[in-house]
């Protein structure tokens, strides 16, 4: 589960940057489509006051003419920092070359008509005519493809959301399916020694099974299994050693009436022949002229622990047997029990 919800969280972080991307680039070009608006619309202004200033030449028509040139050129000096592609860069290219020429027609227009040369100002003006007809095309082609940009980036970010969403539902499916897997394996890990106890406890009834046992259960499970089960168990097998001893745990066992039984009472795989050595447990078996897994076996079967030692090896075997010639003193069991560490050295 927190495999999946770190994928999930990963692809939703990939796909988030991404759209916020696109969406970046929808909003600059948005911006640049407002300002050609704005361009066209001060290119339109500069036209008319012109236009208004050599129709009734007056103070306040002179001055709409330079304020209107002043936020023009402001426009245009605004066209580079909104560069897209190549064709647009061209294009910008013109406007900007053409719009310094139709700029300096208009100055000489109204100059011309300060200066009352009729002939001049109308020269002038309508050469700023037909170069305000090319700049209008000019940005209304600069308008179009800009617009064809954003709509192909807008295209492009909803794919990227529709993505997204597909996504995020597929990994969540997924999260779900594994969770119902999950709890359909707790469920079962708990039913499951029910339904098998269950099933025993009949034979038991029926006289096909003689009784019934349980392998690693300690107090926390014991108490909540026992309440649950109308047969109890007569056995059950742990691990139990020298240097895992579990004081508490076989009490509680026998306190029940069920035998304890230990698996790995010489330390299990790995780990015997470190507390066969044990100092304590090897001066023990010398003063009794036993071996150090005599002396354990008989430790366990003096605490009321049935034990199961393996062995291939006939003098081993023979020797696992030989525990009846000699028992423990109580400072024997004490020390031996002071080795307790708590050290578990295998799960099931």
């Amino acid at each position: 589960v927190l495999l999946m919800t770190f994928i999930m969280f990963t692809v939703n972080l990939v796909m988030f940057l991404q759209v916020n991307r696109m969406a970046a680039a929808v909003g600059q070009v948005y911006e640049s489509n407002v300002g050609m608006e704005e361009l066209s619309e001060s290119l339109d202004e500069v036209q008319n006051s012109t236009y208004s200033y050599l129709l009734v030449k007056s103070s306040d028509s002179l001055e709409r003419y330079y304020k209107s040139e002043e936020t023009f050129r402001q426009l245009l000096d605004q066209l580079n920092d909104r560069v897209l592609e190549n064709p647009a860069m061209l294009l910008e290219q013109n406007i900007r070359s053409t719009s310094e020429t139709y700029l300096e027609e208009t100055a000489d227009a109204v100059t011309y008509k300060r200066g009352r040369n009729v002939e001049k100002y109308r020269e002038s003006f309508a050469v700023a005519q037909k170069l305000y007809g090319y700049l209008n095309s000019y940005i209304y082609e600069l308008n179009n493809q800009r617009f064809s940009v954003n709509s192909e980036s807008f295209l492009i970010l909803q794919r990227r959301i529709r993505s997204l969403a597909v996504i995020s539902m597929v990994l969540l499916i997924i999260m779900m399916g594994v969770s119902i897997l999950m709890l359909y394996f707790m469920v079962r890990g708990v039913v499951s020694p029910l339904s098998n106890l269950a099933v025993t406890a009949k034979y038991v009834g029926e006289g096909k099974i003689r009784s019934l046992g349980l392998s690693n259960y300690y107090v926390k499970e014991l108490t909540k299994f026992l309440p649950q089960v109308e047969v109890t168990p007569a056995l059950v097998q742990n691990e139990i050693h020298p240097y895992y001893q579990e004081q508490d745990v076989v009490p509680f066992i026998r306190g029940k009436g069920i035998v304890v039984q230990c698996w790995y009472p010489l330390g299990g795989r790995g780990h015997t022949s470190e507390l066969l050595g044990d100092e304590t447990i090897s001066a023990i078996a010398k003063a009794h002229n036993v071996s150090s897994a005599q002396v354990i076996l008989r430790w366990d079967l003096q605490r009321g622990i049935v034990v199961i030692p393996g062995s291939s090896n006939p003098e081993h075997i023979k020797e696992n047997l030989d525990l009846f010639s000699f028992s423990l003193t109580e400072d024997e069991m004490d020390r031996i029990n002071a080795l307790d560490r708590g050290e578990k050295h295998d799960w099931y």
